[in-house]
C-alpha cells in the first residue's frame, strides 16, 4: 500500500507542475497575442473573446508534450532547486542585513580578495601573450 501512496504523491506533484506550466503558457500566449495585435485609431487594441479557447487549443494541440516533459523535469529538479534556495538564503539576506555571519567572515578574512587577485595574476601571466 505504501507504493500506491508514493505513486499518488508523485503523480500529484507532476500534475501540479503541469498545471503551473499550462497556466504560464496560457498567460504568455494571451499576452503575446495582445502585444502583437494591431491598434485601433484611438490607440486601443481589440482582442476577440475566444482568445482563451484559442490559447487552450494551441497548448493542447501543439505544445502538450513539451509542457508535460518540461513539468516532469521541473518536478524532478525541484529538490535540487530547493536545496540551493535554502543554502544561499544567508548570502541573499546579506543584501538587506549587513550583520550576516557569512559577510562578516568574508570581510574579516579578506580571503576572496586574495583568491581573485591570484586568479587575475594567473590569467595575465599565462594567457596574455596568447591573445591575438
Amino acid at each position: 500500500h505504501i507504493f500506491i501512496g508514493v505513486g499518488f504523491a508523485l503523480a500529484f506533484g507532476w500534475v501540479f507542475e503541469f498545471s503551473n506550466a499550462l497556466s504560464t503558457f496560457i498567460y504568455s500566449y494571451i499576452a503575446q497575442i495582445w502585444f502583437y495585435s494591431p491598434q485601433d485609431s484611438d490607440g486601443s487594441k481589440d482582442i476577440t473573446p475566444k482568445i482563451l479557447w484559442d490559447a487552450y487549443y494551441t497548448a493542447a494541440w501543439y505544445h502538450f508534450g513539451s509542457l508535460a516533459y518540461g513539468s516532469l523535469v521541473l518536478f524532478i529538479t525541484r529538490p535540487i532547486r530547493m536545496f540551493f534556495d535554502y543554502s544561499t538564503r544567508p548570502v541573499r539576506k546579506a543584501e538587506l542585513d549587513d550583520d550576516n555571519c557569512c559577510i562578516r567572515c568574508t570581510r574579516r578574512s579578506r580571503c576572496w580578495g586574495g583568491v581573485c587577485d591570484r586568479a587575475i595574476q594567473t590569467y595575465e601571466n599565462n594567457f596574455r601573450d596568447r591573445k591575438s
